[in-house]
């Protein structure tokens, strides 16, 4: 049973806030793009519930060359487009970055967070432009988004 399966909390705020005639543009966090939204809306049959959210999102290029070439491979295995599932994209430039240190940080007594606020500093990935802090944190760039009427994420404008 995955998280959105047995917590459907986004839908199911909405469907209350509907059935109390709040008809407003609801800000979210970017969980929204990625909690499995869709599929719980599509389960309580009330997908309208989406259209009026506008969530934070990376900005993602999605002309590149590299998200084409993970959205087909996306497609392929999963029969939908890479950024329906945001989340799938973070994971790449996480993989990516680990990479980079378990080839660049030979015998090093750096730890990767080190590594990423000492060594790497800024780093272009598929979602943007992250800048590692001397503190830890990250600092990322984000746009908002919603959910278009064929449930597609688009950037808000």
């Amino acid at each position: 049973l995955s998280l959105h399966d047995a917590l459907p909390i986004y839908p199911l705020l909405l469907k209350q806030l509907k059935e109390f005639e709040v008809n407003i543009s609801i800000l979210s966090n970017i969980g929204f793009a990625y909690s499995g939204n869709i599929e719980s809306a599509e389960k309580i049959n009330n997908v309208d519930l989406l259209y009026n959210i506008i969530f934070p999102i990376m900005p993602i290029d999605k002309n590149s060359q590299l998200f084409k070439e993970l959205d087909s491979l996306y497609f392929k295995k999963n029969n939908r487009n890479i950024f329906e599932e945001p989340g799938a994209l973070y994971y790449f430039d996480k993989i990516m970055l680990l990479l980079s240190y378990i080839k660049n940080n030979n015998q090093s007594e750096l730890s990767f967070r080190d590594y990423l606020s000492k060594k790497i500093k800024q780093y272009d990935g598929i979602t943007g432009n992250i800048k590692f802090l001397e503190n830890g944190d990250t600092k990322i760039n984000l746009i908002p988004a919603f959910y278009s009427k064929d449930l597609k994420i688009e950037y808000y404008k």
